[in-house]
C-alpha cells in the first residue's frame, strides 16, 4: 500500500503514535478490563480526531484493526498480567505493521 497523499501519511503517523501509547497503556494496573482499556484508546482516538479529522483513506485499515481488537479482547475480559502482555504485544504488532506501510 503506497501513501502518496500527505494527509494519509499524517493520519498513518497518528495511528502509529496511538498504538505506541496503547502498548504502554496496557500495563496500567488502574485499568481493570478490556472494556476500560479499549474505552481509553477510543478516547485518545477521539482527541486526535478533534485536532485533525481523519480522511477516509485509512478507513479499511482502521476497521481491520477494530475487528482484530474485538476478536482478541472481549469487553467482559478482566485484565490479568497475561492478558495485559497479550494486549501490549498486539498493540506493538499493530504499530509495527503500520510502520511498514510506505
Amino acid at each position: 500500500m503506497g501513501l502518496e497523499d500527505a494527509d494519509a501519511k499524517g493520519d498513518l503517523l497518528d495511528m502509529i503514535e496511538l498504538y505506541r501509547q496503547a502498548a504502554k497503556l496496557a500495563d496500567d494496573a488502574a485499568i481493570p478490563s478490556a472494556e476500560a482499556l479499549i474505552a481509553r484508546i477510543r478516547k485518545a482516538w477521539e482527541e486526535i480526531q478533534r485536532e485533525k479529522p481523519f480522511k477516509d483513506g485509512l478507513l479499511t485499515v482502521r476497521k481491520s484493526i477494530g475487528a482484530e481488537l474485538a476478536a482478541a479482547f472481549p469487553e467482559d475480559l478482566t485484565l490479568t498480567a497475561d492478558s495485559r502482555k497479550k494486549a501490549a504485544d498486539l498493540f506493538a504488532r499493530i504499530k509495527g505493521a503500520l510502520e511498514a506501510v510506505k
